[in-house]
């Protein structure tokens, strides 16, 4: 797995031998000066595996110490010259399964105050906009009027968010190494912890500003995420959760993680164990005894160790080092200022399955000056494009869709007219992940629920260069670009 140098995140497979090297005769070419033409060998021996520099010029270091042939293990960090960083990884498909199986006990453990908190946002939408009706006629005066709904548009947010998380959190399996905000990462699953623990635990944090390490983030986040169940777990009467992130005192090179609790904590011959797979210390409570274990190999494999402190009746304090990487090897952000678009009057087409999502979307595109087609799924979609005396600038395409989905219909769309504008509107967690095909046929992705600000932008940008690839909005890049949606239209929504 590539850290740095190359192709980030780009995972070679190593079966008895492999050469690394910037010339053709190397299996793995990674061109950057650099490295030597074959520079390093990794191969298969009697006792596991070894790496040996081949005489190349700028030497080859394992875990920072330079060496001519060494052993390999699972989780070293292989440097070549000083660009290139590997990771020397074991993947296979029952450890992904496991993997699978460990997020979804996890967020069998997370229903619980996940469905309070979601409950308490539908109840503030329902009660504010039934405010709304109730007072529709007088509204333009009542103060509370407006204030009821920004609070909906507020309680449905905060909703859209944590379904954001939770399809990451129990969907991801591409594991991208690259750099990682753990900062940012940290306030996040501090945010979704305070909404699952109870109000019977006190949850306090503390995080260092840009710490950072090269990861994967979907495994760093489970990591955290377990280890805080497991902290609120361990309280079953209430407590204090704290919370640490911040670089060790000693060598400022590594990250420490700390998640301390005042429970029940364990006894030596069971905190001997915990890090074993299937151990479980609640066999009754649907647990699995992979949480830990699969917490502790994800550590090892980002360089990092995972150790727990107990006793019983005194609380436990799980620690997380990770070797530090300094914030500046992040790229800078790609912002873009969308304009307002001018009311050109241009024709988008509306395909979507969900009948109120094409309502609240229509009254979006006629407010900003767009003339809409509606279609409920691909093949009438493919009929109004054929029959339609306005033909579409812009086809606005959901993906899961009955009888057709969005892939077939951008494919015959594409067939019918090969010039035709596509934007995929989608809340699918994979939406990022098409296949290269329907990727590159489409002008970009976008995500599902959206505001008028991003929707309206990403429709402008589309219009105006559909061509252009490398300005492509997808799903993820959207959150780093900035819409500038202060001039568009005050225009009265057309009725139903």
């Amino acid at each position: 797995m590539v850290l740095a140098g190359g192709l980030v995140g780009r995972r070679y497979a190593v079966t008895e031998e492999l050469t690394i090297g910037r010339s053709h005769r190397a299996k793995v070419q990674i061109d950057t000066p650099q490295l030597s033409r074959v520079h390093a060998r990794i191969r298969q021996v009697d006792t596991g595996w070894e790496i040996e520099d081949l005489s190349s010029l700028n030497g080859t270091s394992v875990n920072e110490k330079r060496v001519t042939k060494t052993a390999l293990r699972f989780g070293d960090q292989i440097q070549l010259g000083d660009e290139v960083l590997l990771l020397f990884t074991q993947h296979d498909s029952l450890k992904e399964q496991m993997l699978q199986r460990q997020r979804l006990e996890a967020l069998g453990r997370l229903a619980a105050g996940i469905s309070h908190d979601f409950n308490n946002m539908l109840g503030a939408i329902i009660a504010s906009l039934d405010y709304t009706l109730l007072n529709r006629d007088g509204g333009e005066n009542d103060p509370d009027y407006g204030a009821s709904l920004d609070d909906a548009r507020a309680a449905a947010e905060r909703a859209s968010e944590l379904c954001s998380r939770l399809l990451a959190f129990v969907l991801s399996d591409a594991h991208e190494y690259r750099w990682v905000n753990v900062s940012e990462l940290f306030k996040e699953v501090v945010m979704l912890v305070e909404r699952t623990v109870g109000r019977s635990i006190e949850v306090h944090a503390t995080v260092d500003d840009d710490l950072g390490v090269v990861g994967d983030a979907a495994s760093l986040h489970q990591v955290l995420m377990n280890l805080c169940l497991n902290a609120r777990d361990a309280m079953p009467d209430g407590g204090t959760l704290q919370l640490n992130a911040s670089l060790s005192d000693s060598d400022r090179q590594t990250m420490v993680v700390t998640v301390r609790d005042t429970g029940i904590g364990m006894a030596a011959a069971i905190s001997a164990r915990i890090f074993e797979p299937f151990f479980t210390t609640k066999p009754g409570a649907g647990g699995f005894g992979l949480g830990l274990a699969t917490a502790k190999e994800t550590v090892e494999a980002h360089g990092g160790t995972l150790a727990v402190k107990t006793a019983p009746n005194a609380g436990s304090t799980f620690t997380v080092t990770l070797p530090a990487t300094d914030p500046e090897s992040i790229p800078p952000d790609n912002k873009v200022t969308i304009r307002p678009p001018k009311l050109t009057g241009q024709v988008v087409m509306l395909v979507d399955d969900e009948p109120l999502v094409r309502r609240a979307t229509r009254r979006l595109l006629t407010n900003a000056g767009y003339q809409v087609l509606e279609a409920g799924d691909g093949t009438e979609a493919l009929r109004l494009y054929q029959q339609s005396n306005l033909r579409p600038a812009l086809v606005l395409l959901d993906l899961e869709m009955p009888k057709m989905n969005g892939a077939e219909t951008l494919r015959r769309l594409k067939a019918l007219d090969p010039k035709v504008r596509v934007l995929i509107v989608s809340g699918h967690a994979k939406a990022a992940q098409l296949d290269a095909p329907t990727f590159m046929a489409a002008c970009g992705v976008v995500p599902k629920p959206c505001g008028a600000g991003i929707l309206i932008g990403a429709v402008a940008l589309a219009l105006e260069r559909p061509d252009r690839r490398s300005s492509r909005p997808t799903l993820a890049r959207m959150p780093a670009i900035k819409i500038d949606d202060s001039g568009l239209p005050d225009r009265e929504p057309s009725g139903d």
